[in-house]
């Protein structure tokens, strides 16, 4: 019997159950066989070419080989070593050779390595050996930056995994990338997206809309919705409609003031929002003052039975608004890792009493 080619996908930690939900929508045929924080695997034999049209992960690898007992010592560096000597790669390349091509000859390759837990080594020593075993059984030449094969090396405690790359650049690109102080990474605005759960009909907003990403990523989920994204910020307003040329986006963008919004009582059936943190935009100073009226135009605007998710980094100073207001109601909260800053996403319900 066949064993199903098995992938590894890695995403921002707090969107595991968005990315499983995808894979069982876009691949019929994938089994989900692992979960992990940041990192999802799954076998599917399906056309690899399918896997880079998901839209809630960031990179993918075919998985090749793992060690689950690493040495913390100078010794887990010669298991890698040996790893690289043992790994058979042969299917992965043949994989690999269905979504880009590989040269007749020897191939040039790098390993990328990321480590999380106390190790008398550092990532990058972990890649080398890896990549020094690789050397000694292929023959491979490596090439920092004009490689044609990529071997990504994760490792998390005593446990390794090796995968051979099957994106070169995070799919969080898709579509380019429209300059902004901070702009949303397209994976992270699907997955509050996916959480918002649009229908076809829903008026959609997005009061801090910034460079668009959440409105292009709205739109294309649900075409049937209604969406409408508003700024205060000429510049990030500017970006948003390019980036809405770029990808065909049918969305209305504006110009307004999230604290006071042009639209009616309880119109409103979803709302997203990728607050400022008061780190790249922002402040807390500022967003002391910013938060209370956006708050209070949320429980205006949204119609009893509605949904907002909401996502920032000013924890206790939401937390405690949301709490104070009268028709607003948090059902789920949880923590979301955006490259090592540590936000929280809120789903606010609109309740019947406002």
């Amino acid at each position: 019997m066949s064993v199903l080619p098995r992938y590894v996908a890695t995403l921002c930690p707090g969107f595991e159950d968005v990315v499983c939900l995808e894979i069982g929508e876009r691949l019929p045929g994938a089994k989900v066989v692992g979960t992990d924080l940041g990192r999802i695997l799954f076998d599917d034999a399906g056309d690899p070419a399918e896997l880079l049209r998901l839209r809630s992960v960031n990179h993918l690898s075919v998985f090749i080989g793992e060690i689950i007992d690493l040495a913390a010592d100078e010794g887990g560096l010669s298991q890698l070593e040996r790893l690289g000597e043992d790994l058979d790669f042969d299917p992965a390349l043949s994989i690999l050779a269905r979504v880009r091509d590989l040269p007749d000859g020897l191939p040039s390759f790098r390993v990328t390595g990321e480590r999380v837990g106390t190790h008398a080594f550092t990532s990058q020593q972990a890649a080398a050996h890896l990549g020094g075993g690789i050397v000694r059984a292929r023959g491979w030449p490596v090439s920092l930056k004009g490689y044609d094969v990529e071997f990504r090396l994760a490792i998390a405690g005593s446990h390794a995994w090796v995968g051979v790359a099957l994106t070169r650049v995070s799919l969080h690109r898709r579509g380019g990338i429209v300059p902004g102080r901070a702009p949303l990474k397209a994976t992270v605005a699907y997955g509050l997206v996916r959480l918002l759960d649009p229908q076809p009909g829903d008026i959609v907003v997005d009061p801090m809309c910034g460079t668009g990403t959440a409105l292009v990523e709205c739109a294309q989920h649900c075409p049937e919705a209604i969406v409408i994204g508003g700024d205060v910020d000429d510049r990030a307003l500017g970006s948003a409609g390019d980036r809405m040329a770029q990808t065909g986006t049918l969305a209305a963008c504006v110009r307004w003031d999230a604290r006071h919004l042009p639209l009616r009582y309880q119109s409103v059936d979803r709302l997203v929002c990728n607050l400022p943190f008061g780190r790249r935009v922002g402040s807390h100073h500022s967003n002391r003052h910013l938060y209370p009226g956006f708050v209070r135009e949320l429980r205006r605007v949204l119609r009893p039975g509605g949904r907002a998710v909401l996502l920032t980094a000013e924890r206790r100073l939401l937390e405690r608004l949301l709490v104070r207001e009268c028709g607003l109601r948090v059902t789920v909260q949880r923590n979301v890792n955006l490259s090592n800053l540590h936000a929280v996403l809120y789903i606010v319900e609109g309740t019947t009493s406002a």
